[in-house]
């Protein structure tokens, strides 16, 4: 399945940036600012939208919050976070999340990701990776091996 050059980047509300690709099996949300419920609801919104457009518990995005200074998961944040994989527990696909490099607190942010993720949503495989492109190409390459 071939992507689009350069896909249009849409800004749903402020601070927060959306790339469709893949004919829109891919989303790629970019914060570029504090999460707000603005954000947070939107994403939501999307999120779902998109799974109810493909039918499917497939997933493929990657969420870049490495443009977000001093990021902060407020309580909103993970209750949202949690919503969404109470919602949808049997999700499959991958996502990434690019953030930005926090040395040597990078193991402990894997391993909080992966034992919430392998309890919440333990068929989704998420990764967190540093380099906005190896990110895509990681989500990329499972739905191009669908193809």
């Amino acid at each position: 399945m071939s992507e689009q050059p350069n896909p249009p980047i849409e800004t749903p509300v402020p601070g927060l940036e959306v790339e469709r690709r893949y004919n829109g099996r891919m989303l790629i949300f970019t914060f570029k600012s504090h999460l707000t419920a603005q954000m947070l609801d939107t994403w939501m919104a999307m999120l779902k939208a998109y799974l109810e457009t493909h039918q499917t518990t497939d997933r493929f995005m990657v969420y870049d919050v490495s443009q977000t200074q001093f990021l902060i998961f407020t309580s909103l944040a993970n209750q949202r976070l949690k919503e969404v994989a109470a919602a949808y527990p049997d999700a499959t696909g991958r996502v990434a999340a690019i953030v930005p490099r926090i040395g040597v607190l990078q193991p402990i942010g894997e391993f909080f990701v992966q034992h919430n993720n392998n309890r919440l949503q333990p068929n989704l495989e998420i990764r967190l990776f540093n380099d906005r492109e190896e990110g895509i190409n990681w989500v990329a390459e499972a739905i191009q091996g669908e193809a």
